[in-house]
C-alpha cells in the first residue's frame, strides 16, 4: 500500500505539474500576443506622431503667416488713421483735384480747336451731315463744362 500512495502521490504531483505548465504555457501566449498588440500600437501611434508633427509645423507656418498678415494691415490702418497722415493723403488728393480740374479745361480747349479745325479743313458739320459723298463724318460730341456735375449745361 506504500507503494501505491507514492505512486498515486506522484501522479498527483505529475498532473499539477503539467496543469501548472500547460496554463503557464497558456498565459505565456497571451502575454506574447498582447505584447505583439501593444508592439503594433506603439507602431501605428509612431505613424500618427509623425503625421500630427507635419500638420502641426504646417499650422505653425500658417499662424506666422496670418499674423504677418494682420499686422501688416493693422500698420496700414494705424498710418490712415493718424492725423499726420490723414492730413497728407488730403493735401495730395486737393493737389490731384486741382491740377485734374486744369487739365480738364486744357482738353476742352484742345477739343473745341480741333472741331474748329474739322470745320474749316473738312467742311464737317457736328450737328448734322449735309450728304457730299466726300464728306468728313464723325460722333458729335462736347465734353461737360463740369465734370462733376454732368448733367448741367454750359
Amino acid at each position: 500500500m506504500q507503494r501505491s500512495a507514492s505512486v498515486s502521490k506522484k501522479r498527483d504531483l505529475g498532473a499539477q505539474v503539467h496543469k501548472t505548465g500547460t496554463n503557464a504555457g497558456a498565459m505565456m501566449g497571451k502575454l506574447e500576443e498582447g505584447l505583439k498588440n501593444l508592439e503594433r500600437d506603439i507602431g501605428a501611434d509612431k505613424a500618427g506622431l509623425i503625421e500630427m508633427n507635419t500638420h502641426l509645423i504646417a499650422l505653425k507656418k500658417e499662424k506666422l503667416d496670418l499674423e504677418t498678415k494682420i499686422k501688416e494691415m493693422q500698420d496700414y490702418c494705424d498710418s490712415m488713421v493718424s492725423e499726420a497722415s490723414i492730413g497728407g493723403v488730403l493735401k495730395q488728393f486737393d493737389a490731384m483735384e486741382g491740377y485734374l480740374k486744369k487739365a480738364y479745361g486744357r482738353v476742352r480747349e484742345g477739343h473745341a480747336k480741333g472741331i474748329d479745325l474739322l470745320k474749316n479743313e473738312f467742311g464737317y458739320h457736328p450737328a448734322y451731315k449735309r450728304g457730299h459723298a466726300n464728306e468728313f463724318s464723325a460722333s458729335y460730341f462736347t465734353p461737360v463744362s463740369d465734370p462733376n456735375n454732368p448733367n448741367k449745361k454750359s
